[in-house]
């Protein structure tokens, strides 16, 4: 994730962001059109999401600890992601087998994230962040397009929003 922002006053400050998230994996297993689990079946997809965000952050006063200034804040972004859901593999669990697979597919989502952090200050110009963030990208979907077809299969695939917690390091540097 790279930003680039400003500070509006001593306690807000905002920035915009750019995000790119890899490694998300949609597993499930085949559900009949009566709503029963059939666990013969399990589709996989690899996702991923591109998030463009407009972050504001609440800064409290900093604190001296062991001669270092620490300033805590608190953080709120919205904005979009583009999120990639992969070729929806259907694979036999008895054997491994696959069976088939559905299209790729790109949504664009409504997304949102809250941040709880601190600054420490290494110099004046120079601060690690560390952070823990609460992402939500929105949903998934596949493409509709399938390479093997079943009576009680559904097309496109819709999975759940993809949200992530995360605790990151980062650098700001002030210009």
């Amino acid at each position: 994730e790279i930003g680039i922002g400003s500070y509006f006053s001593e306690t807000f400050s905002g920035e915009i962001s750019l995000a790119q998230r890899n490694g998300f994996k949609y597993a499930t297993t085949h559900t009949k059109s009566d709503g029963v689990a059939d666990t013969t079946l399990r589709y996989k997809a690899d996702v991923e999401s591109l998030g463009v965000f407009i972050n504001g952050y609440f800064n409290a006063q900093p604190l001296s600890i062991i001669q270092t200034s620490v300033t805590p804040y608190l953080g709120v972004g919205v904005g979009f992601s583009r999120n990639k859901m992969g070729a929806v593999d259907i694979i036999r669990v008895s054997d491994g087998v696959s069976l088939g697979n559905a299209a790729s597919n790109t949504e664009t989502e409504f997304a949102y994230k809250l941040a709880l952090g601190t600054l420490i200050n290494l110099s004046d110009s120079v601060s690690v962040d560390l952070n823990y963030q609460y992402v939500d990208l929105g949903n998934i979907k596949s493409g509709t397009n399938l390479s093997w077809d079943s009576r009680d299969m559904n097309s496109p695939f819709i999975g759940p929003e993809i949200t992530s917690s995360e605790f990151n390091v980062g650098l700001q540097i002030v210009f």
